[in-house]
């Protein structure tokens, strides 16, 4: 009998996908001071950054701008200097690292690009920071700004159509919001800027809210590099509603974000979004509630906007492009005497690395269209059904047999559920795939109860969510009724420890995960057929319920 021979399991690693996570392009003023020593500190302050993440030593002329690389198990550095084109560029590669409360994921990497150029009127910097991933790393990609952006800002100054500042600009008088509005339409502004209103103070339970809601100094801080961040007075606040228009105004609390290239004469206002108090006051972010979820948020949404906006680099090169710029230099320097093949070959090697890298970002650019476009087709899907349902509820008003509860037309199956959802509560309530799959398995035998569940959460939860005067009082009243109960489905730190099941990638399955932090419950038996979990999040974007799981109970370490 032939003897079994023992074959090594093959190790595939795939095709990483890259991910920008963040860029920032602007200016360091001279304010007087010598170009050559702006740029020198600039150099400087970008040495002692690497400095603090590298175990070996760099040599003392990196800070004098010259030409360097390094090479370490995990980690890459290399440094260009043209002084002929008073460019200087830096890239650094390393592996994941532990980032606050998370982990390092395994086979993930990241790349730091940083370039200076030196101008008559200013320094120009670039930076960019990109993530490779492989397939197997399922983590979301954490947003993330270089120290040494507020290590520039702190020491040297920072500018991009205004001061970029760690504090809040507030403005005080009808001349500031002049200057305020010829700052929002500079067509050279590429950061967001976010306007936080103040209350009126003499409305009732406005007294426990922050003076402008938000705290202003910490959302600055994080805000540094990727957005501008303006607080608006009360008392001047009607004067920049009569300046701008009400659809364009911020107030009574709110809190709006213009983006770049605005016109006040061409754009719909809601391309620059704007939240009421009473929204920021039910927010839910991440685990977080009310104002501190919706300063995350926000600040979630502005590190994304960096990550995928189109940006001018000014002049700026980055490594890559650096080194093939200087390949072209040295080829026009070579004399016939001279050595060619080692002047063609650094160019080849310099075209190569910059063809390897157009690649990567292409396949980046065709993964963020291929997402986008999945969004499209899912809320265009979502937006016929909801018309449909409009139209079908404007012929029942006519012919006088309105009805928005679907009583009366509960399915009879759990095959047909998904069917009476998009029937009565499209636009309300969204099934998600891992939902639909649940279904399937479905043995809770009062389906009825499933749909009147189901229209609770569409119906007076969600009014509660939008802020709907009343709201709470019914919702509470509903679940009473049905002897239904809500509450937080898990802990966020203990839903890590039981795998994915507690969260779902949404709106597409390239999106970000997103944690089903909520559940409605009837039942304490863990037999299926008795016991009923809804799992959900509230998405703020759609003003939906976003069902994640149904009708069974999720797996932890107590069950």
């Amino acid at each position: 009998m032939a003897e079994a021979t023992f074959r090594s399991p093959q190790i595939k690693f795939g095709k990483p996908s890259l991910r920008t996570t963040f860029q920032l392009v602007a200016e360091i003023p001279l304010n007087g001071r010598n170009p050559n020593s702006v740029f020198l500190s600039a150099i400087k302050i970008a040495i002692d950054w690497l400095q603090s993440k590298l175990s070996q030593s760099i040599d003392g002329t990196a800070k004098n701008g010259d030409s360097f690389k390094i090479e370490v198990p995990g980690q890459q550095v290399e440094c260009l200097s043209v002084p002929e084109l008073n460019l200087w560029a830096l890239r650094f590669d390393h592996p994941d690292a532990p980032f606050k409360d998370k982990p390092a994921v395994p086979g993930r990497t990241w790349h730091t690009d940083i370039s200076l150029i030196k101008k008559k009127e200013s320094i120009g910097l670039g930076i960019k920071v990109t993530c490779a991933s492989l397939e197997y790393s399922k983590e979301n990609i954490s947003f993330t700004r270089p120290k040494i952006v507020r290590d520039i800002a702190r020491e040297l100054g920072l500018r991009e159509a205004n001061k970029i500042t760690e504090s809040p600009w507030k403005l005080k008088d009808e001349s500031d919001l002049l200057s305020f509005k010829s700052f929002l339409e500079n067509k050279k502004r590429s950061l967001p800027v976010i306007v936080l209103s103040q209350p009126d103070r003499t409305q009732p339970n406005v007294t426990k809210v922050r003076e402008f809601v938000l705290d202003a100094d910490y959302l600055a801080r994080q805000a540094l590099g990727l957005a501008h961040v303006v607080l608006m007075p009360w008392e001047i606040g009607y004067k920049w509603t009569g300046i701008v228009g009400k659809p364009w105004s911020v107030y009574l609390g709110a809190v709006k974000t213009y983006f770049p290239n605005l016109d006040f004469n061409e754009d719909p206002p809601y391309f620059h979004p704007r939240r009421k108090l009473e929204e920021i006051l039910f927010w839910r972010h991440n685990g977080d509630i009310a104002e501190k979820a919706f300063t995350e948020f926000l600040i979630e949404k502005n590190f994304h906007f960096a990550a995928t906006k189109r940006i001018d680099w000014n002049g700026c090169l980055f490594l890559l492009d650096l080194k093939r710029k200087k390949a072209e230099l040295d080829k026009l320097k070579t004399t016939e005497d001279e050595d060619w093949k080692q002047t063609y070959d650094e160019q080849l090697e310099a075209l190569n690395e910059k063809i390897s890298e157009l690649e990567n970002e292409k396949n980046e650019y065709v993964d963020l269209v291929t997402e986008a476009e999945q969004e499209r087709d899912l809320y265009f899907q979502q937006y016929k059904t909801s018309l449909w349902r409009v139209n079908q509820l404007e012929e029942a008003i006519r012919a006088g047999k309105f009805e928005d509860t679907g009583e009366e037309d509960y399915p009879g199956s759990y095959e047909d559920l998904p069917d009476w959802v998009d029937k009565n509560l499209s636009g309300r309530i969204f099934l998600h795939t891992r939902a639909l799959k649940g279904l399937k398995k479905a043995k809770f035998e009062d389906l009825d109860l499933v749909c009147k569940a189901l229209q609770i959460l569409g119906i007076e939860y969600r009014s509660m969510r939008q802020g709907i005067q009343g709201g709470k009082e019914k919702f509470d009243e509903k679940l009473k009724e049905l002897h239904l109960e809500i509450s937080g489905s898990i802990d966020l730190s203990r839903a890590g420890q039981e795998g994915e099941q507690y969260f779902v990638r949404y709106p597409t399955a390239n999106s970000p995960r997103q944690f089903l932090d909520s559940h409605l419950r009837n039942g304490s038996k863990k037999d299926d057929r008795y016991c009923l979990r809804i799992y959900f999040f509230w998405d703020l974007e759609t003003q939906q319920v976003v069902i994640g799981w149904l009708p069974s109970h999720l797996d932890n370490r107590m069950t």
